[in-house]
């Protein structure tokens, strides 16, 4: 989001200010719905792509927001292709949206690419804002689903801990021999469970892929599904008054987690792990 002047700063405030969305009947579990909450996390400078994304969810940038004060503004168009091609830098990107704010008359309707937000007043301002949100959220949700979906297409995740290019296909026939890669893929779909504010289903989901991961000495798979259960576990005790001695458990967690990663040679991981820890 570009900040430069006061109501581009305040159009971002408000849009961080609505950072939490509720989400009802959003989340399609079997034949039935759930209700949950979305939260954004938005990033002036987002982490750096990686070859890990694919694995560590949490790492992937799922849309871009662009912010424009059409007040000083000369060619909406020009904004809007600066916006697109400055966010196609991020290669994994699912989303992009473009909200334009105090739109002249003779701007309405001359740019499809981009969302306006008219001049009515901080009152009806505050109401788009959200509303905006909550289709962004809706876009989410729905892609999240796709992801799902392709994911129970695939046999296994490869990370770069894996062993060299060389031999990554014979590994990966040997993980679809053995369904090697299943806890794998079963933690990277609680991961997309859990940021679609599944909490209680994804938590099964990760504990699912642990037993699994650990019948296998997958490590890289062991490390992120306790990483999916302590997520998970500090949701739901966030929710509730957390019981004495969760912290403590908590902390045992991630030297567990750190442990498995140190095993698998991912030191990224081990690096991000700590750094979270120590947060």
């Amino acid at each position: 989001m570009a900040m430069t002047n006061s109501p581009v700063r305040d159009a971002c405030g408000l849009i961080a200010r609505c950072s939490r969305l509720r989400l009802l009947g959003y989340f399609q579990h079997g034949a039935s719905k759930r209700d949950g909450s979305m939260v954004f996390q938005f990033l002036r400078q987002p982490l750096a792509e990686s070859a890990w994304d694919e694995y560590l969810t949490h790492r992937r940038l799922n849309a871009v927001v662009g912010v424009i004060d059409c007040q000083v503004c000369d060619d909406l168009s020009a904004a809007c292709d600066q916006f697109y091609a400055d966010s196609r830098r991020f290669r994994n990107v699912y989303l992009m949206r473009c909200f334009a704010f105090e739109p002249s008359e003779d701007m309405i309707d001359s740019e499809s690419r981009v969302v306006l937000v008219p001049n009515q007043g901080p009152d009806r301002v505050s109401f788009y804002v959200p509303t905006l949100l909550a289709d962004l959220a809706t876009s989410l949700m729905h892609n999240f689903g796709q992801r799902v979906h392709q994911l129970q297409q695939v046999s296994t995740i490869i990370v770069p801990s894996d062993p060299p290019e060389s031999l990554k296909t014979k590994v990966a026939e040997q993980f679809k021999a053995k369904k090697r890669g299943s806890a794998r893929v079963a933690k990277v779909i609680a991961d997309l469970c859990l940021m679609g504010g599944a909490t209680v289903e994804a938590a099964g989901m990760y504990q699912s892929a642990l037993d699994t991961a650990k019948g296998q000495n997958d490590f890289v798979a062991v490390a992120g599904a306790l990483e999916g259960v302590y997520a998970a576990q500090a949701i739901l005790a966030a929710a509730q008054s957390a019981p004495v001695g969760f912290k403590k458990g908590m902390i045992d967690l991630y030297k567990d987690i750190i442990s498995n990663y140190e095993k698998a040679g991912a030191h990224l991981c081990v690096i991000e792990v700590r750094n979270a820890a120590c947060a």
